[in-house]
């Protein structure tokens, strides 16, 4: 009996869905089924390839817009059945408000659902791996709203249609990022694309469509360039089937509608088991996610059972339950710049490893090395900035290792956020991003909390560390002979850190309930005035408070910390409770003695009568455009970071092996004592004295450190860099000390130069 032309179309897209690799897909594309078909350009232009290839840089980036496009469906379809039109009146204004109206979830916080609602919720959005362990396949399912198969060409195979762009409680909005991940689909870009629309919005009789998108194989002589291409039948219709439920989801569940795409032979960078390293680089690029994801691994691991399944929630949900096991501080900032609006900046400090029993630093299991500040919009990162930077910018390089700041971009002025390219991945390096940079590492230095946390980190370091002073005096001497590295320092290559005194009340108290609210240093409650530089600089007001330090933050009895001033002409941000202080930052521009308006600090409190103080403001003398850090003169010495030791014991405080040489800040260089080609050549040389070849390693490790920090510092690459110059050094330095001697150089003089080349 000849089969149903519907039960050929259904036979061959569970042969797709079931394909091992490319190469099965390839010989599936061989059967006749395929003889008559016709293969159209994504978005309806040949000219498409400039557009999909230029979008994300790295396969993580472009995998990231499945997900995001899966959440803007899910949120779509809860919008159209219980408020109709998603650009109507009665729509979301935001995704925050859309995911606490259609799920009840407040700011990302999950734990607010029961058990039942959170595993019904965490079924909406799937990414699934199969295929071999080598060259994985990646499916993303979801319960979303779904497609016809007549608007595929207008939805899931379309290029800049702007489909979302006046949706608001959406990430998507131009119709591309999905198309990113195809430059990453093996060699062949193929992607298996299943729709079906959702039965509660279209009714029963909806039918599922499905194509599959390539490279463009046979490329004619007269193009310059290849294309993307989507498969059709004999009439240039989308392929379909009857609507029905399909058993295509992991451990045989059936899938009713929605959205199921997959990506075959996708280039992970890490193809381990997906709910390892991808879970991980997931839960950072997608720091909150509006509704969290299931993971499923189905590749036939040896340990497959255990790492089977897992829930991606962010690292913003993360840290939040791992606030007690490796969190030490968390706390928020609000910076309202007046050209970016008010921003919320979360700051995570992560354990020291000496406070911790594994000795080990956790904060690489919530961020990558280089990347210390996330920006994100609606809980995607969109862009970071490196340690590099941080550590150039800021004076809490101590902390470096252990922060992560978070700054949430979402509500960012139109006008600006054209900084952000539409890859979502990365921003262009424009006057607008150099200026929020600056603000950002500018009130993150400010904060008291953070000078104070940087100093006992600091203290911790160097307990765990062994030091040796007498080697410091020698480094000193040699640096103050040499003009030429005196005056790369006092250029400032090399940052001389000043110290910036921080007032923390030592005989502070605080009280569960606060009782008083004050200008710092002021007994009674009088009239205040303070003067704000007229030319931008920067103004601190500081005010005391028996308040603890979690009382904004804390699960009961929470009190507000409400600073408000004039936004038309001044912008800042503030800080604490800390310590007992508030602190204040506010710099504008005006008219030297025009006043500007008051600052208006409140506290509130449970079932009482809130705390407040008022200080008048008013433009005074300008600063002069004092700079942080002015230069140092000649004639005052010059300051040289520490020198410390790192042994052997001490590697895991600082993620070091045997060939870990060396690390630099401001403050310290540190050198491993214990290094492989420090050992091997006391090996090779046992009647040298072995602490006289130790303190030779150390000295000349620590001057070319000093010179390769101040030349590299301000590089985006700088880790990348400095380890491989300082390793390769190493490796030199001490055969050169030793058998470069004067004898040698004696020779070398008394030789007969001929080989000169001749002009």
């Amino acid at each position: 009996m000849t089969p149903s032309p519907s039960a050929e179309i259904e036979k061959t897209l569970m042969s797709l869905i079931r394909a091992k690799d490319e190469n099965v897909v390839e010989k599936i594309l061989e059967d006749k089924f395929f003889v008559d078909a016709i293969w159209k350009p994504v978005g309806g232009s040949d000219n498409n390839y400039a557009i999909i290839s230029n979008q994300q840089t790295d396969p993580i980036n472009a995998l990231c817009e499945k997900p995001i496009n899966s959440i803007d469906h899910v949120l779509l379809k809860q919008c159209k059945l219980k408020d109709g039109d998603p650009e109507g009146p009665k729509a979301p204004k935001n995704m925050k408000d859309a995911v606490k109206k259609y799920f009840g979830i407040t700011d990302g916080n999950f734990s607010e659902l029961s058990q039942e609602e959170r595993n019904k919720l965490v079924t909406n959005i799937m990414i699934i791996a199969d295929g071999s362990k080598a060259e994985p396949n990646i499916i993303i399912a979801d319960k979303g709203e779904g497609q016809k198969p007549d608007d595929f060409e207008d939805t899931l195979l379309s290029l800049q249609k702007g489909n979302k762009k006046k949706i608001k409680f959406v990430q998507g909005k131009y119709n591309m990022g999905g198309t990113g991940v195809l430059p990453f689909c093996g060699k062949k870009g193929y992607q298996l694309i299943l729709a079906r629309k959702s039965v509660e919005l279209a009714g029963k009789n909806s039918e599922w469509g499905f194509t599959l998108v390539r490279e463009k194989p046979d490329v004619p002589d007269n193009y310059k360039t290849t294309w993307y291409e989507y498969c059709t039948d004999s009439n240039g219709k989308i392929f379909r089937i009857s609507g029905k439920s399909l058993k295509i989801l992991p451990e045989n569940k059936e899938m009713k509608d929605g959205c199921f795409i997959k990506l075959y032979n996708y280039e992970l960078l890490h193809p381990s088991v997906i709910t390892a390293n991808l879970w991980k680089d997931l839960n950072t690029k997608l720091y909150a996610p509006a509704i969290p994801i299931s993971m499923f691994e189905n590749r036939p691991w040896e340990y497959q059972q255990q790492f089977k399944h897992l829930i991606l929630h962010g690292n913003k949900y993360r840290l939040r339950k791992d606030r007690a096991k490796n969190v030490y501080k968390n706390f928020s900032l609000y910076s309202r710049l007046k050209n970016f609006g008010t921003n919320k900046i979360d700051v995570i400090v992560i354990k020291h490893a000496s406070m911790i029993r594994t000795k080990q630093n956790k904060t690489k299991d919530f961020r990558r090395d280089h990347e210390v500040v996330l920006l994100t919009q609606n809980g995607q990162t969109h862009s970071t900035l490196s340690k590099a930077r941080f550590n150039s910018q800021t004076n809490l390089t101590s902390l470096a290792d252990y922060i992560m700041i978070h700054v949430d971009l979402t509500n960012i002025p139109t006008a600006k956020a054209k900084m952000f390219m539409a890859s979502r991945d990365r921003v262009r390096k424009s006057e607008d991003f150099k200026d929020l940079e600056e603000r950002i590492f500018d009130d993150i230095s400010s904060s008291p909390e953070l000078k104070s946390i940087n100093a006992e980190y600091k203290k911790l370091d160097d307990e765990n560390s062994v030091k040796n002073s007498s080697m410091l005096d020698v480094i000193s001497k040699v640096i103050r002979k040499n003009p030429r590295i005196v005056d790369l320092l006092l250029t400032g290559k090399f940052p001389v850190e000043l110290k910036e005194e921080t007032e923390v009340e030592k005989s502070f108290i605080s009280k569960y309930i606060p009782t008083f609210l004050k200008v710092r240093g002021v007994k009674e409650v009088i009239t205040h005035q303070k003067q704000i530089p007229c030319d931008g600089a920067s103004a601190h007001i500081y005010f005391q408070t028996d308040a603890p330090d979690d009382y904004t933050i804390r699960e009961c009895d929470q009190g507000q910390l409400i600073v408000e001033w004039n936004e038309e002409v001044l912008d800042g941000i503030h800080y604490g409770p800390h310590n007992g202080m508030i602190k204040v930052k506010l710099r504008g521009k005006g008219i030297n003695g025009d006043p500007i308006g008051n600052l208006k600090v409140t506290l509130t409190r449970y079932e009482m009568e809130p705390l407040e103080c008022t200080v008048s403001l008013y433009f005074g003398q300008p600063k002069n455009g004092v700079k942080k850090r002015p230069p140092i003169p000649k004639d005052s010495g010059v300051s040289i970071p520490e020198f410390r030791w790192v042994i052997r014991d001490n590697w895991g405080i600082l993620d070091w092996n045997e060939n870990s040489v060396a690390k630099a800040d401001s403050e310290t260089i540190t050198v491993n004592r214990d290094n492989v080609h420090l050992e091997e050549f006391k090996k090779h040389r046992p009647s040298e004295d072995g602490n006289k070849i130790t303190a030779k390693f150390g000295f000349s490790i620590y001057l070319y450190t000093l010179i390769l920090h101040a030349e590299l510092k301000d590089e985006e690459d700088y880790e990348k860099k400095f380890q491989k110059a300082i390793e390769s050094f190493a490796k030199c330095c001490l055969p050169l000390a030793y058998d470069f001697n004067d004898q040698v150089i004696e020779n070398i003089t008394k030789m007969d130069l001929k080989n000169v080349i001749a002009e």
